[in-house]
């Protein structure tokens, strides 16, 4: 659940060219472009095998832990539509866990669905979290 062993961590440093702190330092503005473009989906879809705890049987990330990956994913390019979604899950606290379902689609849904969610068709097969998370929100749109 989110950890690399110690062989993962030095063997990925070598890969890397990292060999002290600084090289590190350095390093992290390539790292951060290396995920964007076309590699951020597998990237993206990556973190959510990564977040799991396999050893333990868990098959969805925890709420708060999908919210926190959620702004470290999306920190260098935030949806419009991210913040409302995190603060929807936060409010709601019955919801307990993300599935992988509902990770994978999130993205699709930011890159399809305008912020104003006219686009948004109930019809197309989305996870009901995200159902949900819309009617609420042109709930909140209809009451302003």
């Amino acid at each position: 659940m989110c950890r690399f062993t110690e062989d993962e961590f030095v063997n990925g440093c070598l890969r890397l060219g990292i060999t002290s702190v600084e090289t590190m330092k350095q390093s992290i503005p390539n790292l951060l472009k290396s995920v964007q473009g076309a590699s951020f989906t597998p990237f993206y879809h990556w973190t959510y095998k990564f977040a799991l705890d396999v050893e333990s049987g868990q098959r969805t990330l925890p709420a708060d832990l999908a919210i926190s990956l959620w702004k470290l994913v999306f920190y260098q390019n935030c949806p419009p539509i991210l913040d409302r979604w995190l603060d929807f899950l936060q409010q709601n606290t019955s919801i307990k866990g993300i599935s992988k379902d509902t990770w994978d689609m999130f993205l699709i849904f930011v890159n399809q669905i305008g912020e104003d969610l006219k686009s948004y068709n109930d019809a197309e097969a989305w996870p009901s979290l995200l159902d949900d998370f819309v009617e609420s929100q042109l709930a909140l749109a209809d009451n302003i």
